[in-house]
Order: structure tokens, then C-alpha cells, then sequence
């Protein structure tokens, strides 16, 4: 997985999930791995018991905004 030389890379590349999230289970992670593996910059952040919803939502949305904002 890379970025094809089609336009700007994004300013923040962010993979995100909960660690209980039922709906994309590990595919955060295997795609963070995969990114990693190819030298593309990126965030990676989980949320411990985080599931599909506001309890990981919220501290998504405070790293994006970092990251986003610098």
C-alpha cells in the first residue's frame, strides 16, 4: 500500500480503532503494519476496550486535531 504520485500526499495519515470494535476488528492495525512495512508516514493510535463509538471517537477526533493543527 502506497500513494501513487496522482496529486499531495495528505499533512496527517491517521489509522485509528478500538481494541473491541466489533465492526473493522483488527484491520486498523494490519493496515497500520502494512503502511509501516512500506516506509509511508502515518499515525497509528488504539483505543484499549475502545468499540465502534464515542468511547473511541472522542480520543480520535483530540489526536487528529493535534496532529492536524500543529
Amino acid at each position: 500500500m502506497k500513494f501513487r504520485d496522482v496529486g499531495p500526499e495528505p499533512n496527517v495519515f491517521m489509522i485509528t480503532g478500538g481494541t473491541n470494535d466489533g465492526t473493522v476488528g483488527t484491520f486498523p492495525k494490519q493496515y497500520s503494519d502494512i503502511l509501516t512495512r512500506n516506509g509511508v508516514d502515518h499515525v497509528y493510535q488504539s483505543i484499549p476496550g475502545g468499540q465502534h463509538g464515542d468511547n473511541s471517537v472522542k480520543p480520535h477526533l483530540y489526536t487528529f486535531f493535534r496532529y492536524a493543527f500543529k
